[in-house]
Parts: structure tokens; sequence; C-alpha cells
């Protein structure tokens, strides 16, 4: 759920560039001046600097792009001689927000506060000036919490990497599941190019028949020092993760990590992030249980890109290598747990209007393990989620609890194949739930 409101703030700007599109401040049809493809060039702005339609078409473009710089540029030409169209001025207090100019942004809302706006226009200035104000503030504090429900036609596959008992294999379950995160950051410099931060990740899923497969919990924690430049930025911290299954320890994970971010474009940006975590395991299993025996050192490295094709379309990419090695290397059944793996995931994201939006990943992960098995595996996963925030359901005014609330069911299929017949599973599932979003 990371990036809820980034995938709300966008979408408020595709609302309000729609509302304003191909329209004069009193509402008529507005002339289509430009070049002859259609595209509107900085030179026919310069060119036409008192046309109030250009000047839009132009800021749109720009927005879509990704170089809200200009963008923004735009807008003042605009608003400077049309200071009394309002829906302009709000796509203009939106794009300040994202470009983190949270006092100009907050003069542009003032502004707003006692016009006669549409309803929606309203809603999309509230959720703005509570951004800003929380946004503002030289400690942050933000996250969100869902609970919903699912379903899996084979939840053994969720529980255990190897060793599957034949006897629970293929077992449907219904769910309750629950997500949070919370985080924390403080700025450590007027400038907010350096800050600490902390992040906090729970998740658990309970079955309905835990006499056959127990739940389980994951637990993860981050927390280091973060910074900024104009096309850079960096992170260092440490990391831990623990396990839970069936109210038994099963895996804890201690370690540090480092990410480095280029921002390439205004629409693309490249990041390569390594790690290093020591892994320790219980056996929770049974006495037959051989899971302590994957205890050892993780190391990983990924390079990602991200690219925005429109203010609606977002396309991203993760090439990511793992070293999975164990502290008795020694031990022929230990070697067997041991593997190196390379892994590519795509992942695309569709926002709609009123903050609809459309999530789809797929990741795709060969294994090579260690041990005189000599064990191959292939890992597939897809999934697809739909998310409609619960205000465009109801009528009510911005800022109220249904603004942060979105309704969000998701599908998802996993295949694992294997040169070993044991090791090979297969299962789809569901899940419906509701996130409310706070903080931040």
């Amino acid at each position: 759920m990371e990036g809820l409101f980034k995938r709300t703030a966008v979408s408020a700007l595709a609302i309000i560039a729609g509302m304003t599109a191909g329209l004069s401040p009193n509402g008529a049809e507005a002339a289509q001046p430009g070049s002859a493809d259609g595209v509107v060039s900085f030179q026919d702005v310069l060119k036409n600097p008192t046309d109030i339609s250009l000047n839009m078409r132009f800021a749109q473009e720009r927005m879509a792009a990704g170089d809200l710089l200009a963008a923004a540029a735009a807008m003042e030409r605009l608003l400077f001689y049309e200071p009394n169209w309002d829906e302009a001025r709000v796509l203009y207090a939106g794009i300040l927000y994202r470009l983190g100019d949270f006092a100009a942004a907050k003069r542009e809302t003032a502004l707003l506060e006692k016009r006669d706006l549409t309803p929606e226009a309203r809603s999309l200035v509230n959720r703005y000036d509570a951004r800003i104000n929380a946004a503002s503030k030289p400690t942050r504090v933000g996250g969100y919490l869902s609970l919903g429900a699912g379903y899996d036609e084979n939840a053994s596959t969720l529980i255990a990497e190897d060793n599957i008992d034949p006897e629970i294999s293929e077992t449907e379950q219904y769910s309750f599941v629950a997500r949070g995160r919370l985080t924390v950051e403080r700025d450590l410099s007027q400038t907010r190019d350096r800050e600490l931060f902390a992040v906090l990740d729970g998740f658990t899923k309970q079955f309905d028949d835990q006499d056959t497969i127990d739940g389980y919990s994951i637990l993860k924690a981050k927390a280091g020092l973060k910074g900024s430049t104009d096309r850079y930025g960096w992170r260092v911290n440490t990391s831990g993760r623990h396990v839970n299954i069936g109210g038994d320890s099963y895996l804890n994970e201690l370690g540090v990590e480092a990410r480095l971010t280029h921002q390439l474009t205004g629409k693309t940006s490249l990041a390569i992030q390594v790690g290093a975590h020591d892994q320790s395991y219980d056996q929770v299993f049974g006495p037959q249980d051989t899971s302590d025996l994957r205890s050892g050192p993780r190391y990983d490295v990924s390079v990602s890109a991200k690219h925005r094709l429109s203010s609606r379309v977002a396309l991203s990419a993760r090439g990511h290598y793992r070293h999975k090695g164990v502290d008795e290397d020694d031990n022929a059944i230990a070697e067997n747990f041991a593997y190196d793996v390379f892994g590519v995931e795509l992942g695309g994201n569709l926002f709609l209007s009123r903050g609809v939006y459309v999530d789809g990943d797929v990741l795709y992960r060969d294994f090579s393990y260690d041990g005189d098995q000599g064990r191959e595996d292939e890992y597939a996963y897809g999934r697809v989620a739909v998310g409609v925030p619960v205000s465009t359901l109801v009528r009510q005014a911005g800022g109220t609890v249904a603004d942060r609330l979105i309704l969000e069911a998701a599908v998802y299929h996993l295949d694992r194949g294997s040169n070993i017949d044991v090791f090979e599973y297969e299962s789809t599932g569901a899940e419906a739930r509701v996130v409310w979003r706070f903080g931040q």
C-alpha cells in the first residue's frame, strides 16, 4: 500500500486537468492553437503569452510529462491574466504541493478558502490544505491500516518454502487479513535535504480452519537516514524482520541496506539498492522440521526504474539478485537450503477519474540451489488490484473520514515449478479490504 497518497494526488490533478481541459474561464469551448502536431511548445507560449487556452494546454502537457516547474510557470502566467479562474488555481496549488513548495501551495489554498467552488474542487482544496499542514511540520507521522478477507486455493503454499506435508497440500482456506504501516520522519535541516526516518510494517493472515493450516504474521522495521539533492536521493538504514507461524517464532532477520536514486528526467527515475542480512530460523513444523538449518547470511542487490507515461499511467521494472548462504555449509542437508536467485518484476499503475486506480504486478524468479540434489526452481507471481476511494461513492465534504478510506479488491496467482516434484505448487487467491490512511 505504499504510495496511496501519491495515487490520490496524481488522480486529483488529473480530475482538475479534466475539468479545465479545452475550456476558457467562462466555460466556453476554447480555440486550439499550437504546433502542427497538436503539441504546444514553449515557443508557442512565448509568441502568445496572453493566450489563456494555450497556457492551460501547455501546463497540462508539461504536467503529464513530469516537468512540474514548466507547468507551474504556465499556471502563474494564466492566473496573472485570469486571477478568478478558481479551478485553474486548484490545479496550481496541486502542482506546487508536488514540487514541495508548501508555503506557496498554502497561499493558493488560502485564496480559495472563501471562493464558491464546485464540491469536487472544494474536496481537493481541503485535501491539499490538510496534507500541506502535515508536510510542513519538522516531524511527520503517517501511515495506513487495512482490514479485509481473503481466499486461497492452496493455503499451504503460504507458510512454508519447502517440504510441504502432502496431507495438508491443496487446502482451500478463507482468512482474515490485516496490514498496517507507521512512518515517522524528522527533518535535520531547514532545507529538508536530510532527515531521520523509521518505518514499521505489520501483516497477519489468520485462516478460518487453523486445525489444518496455521495462520502467520510478519513484522518488518527500518530506521535510518535519508537525503536528497536536485536529482539524487539516498538512504542508509538498518532493517529487521520477524516471521511468526501458528504462534511460534519462525524467522528473525537483521541487517543493513543502502539505496541511491537518480531522477534521470521529469518522467524517469533509476535506483540501485544493496542489502546484507543475517537470518536465524526456528523449527515450528514438528520433530522432522529442518528449518533451523536455513540460518545464515542473505545478500541482495537490485536495480529498478520507474517511468511515468502520463499523469494517469506509471510503469516500473526491477531486476534482482540474491545469494542465500547457510551457517553450516559443511552439513549436507543445510547445503540444500543455500541458493542463488535472479528475478525480474514489472509493475503498472493506472489512475482513473475521482481517485480510482488499477495496479498490476508480475514477478519471475529463477532459483539455483546448492547441495547434491541439483535442485532448480522457477517461481512466478501475478496480482491485479482495483481501488476506489469511499469519497467517490458518497456525497460528502472534503476532509472527512471518507476522504481517507479506500476499498480495494485484488486477485493473484502464484506458481512454482521444480525439477523435484515435491517442491512444486500452484495457487490462486483473492482479497477484499478497506484501507484507512492517516497522518501526512
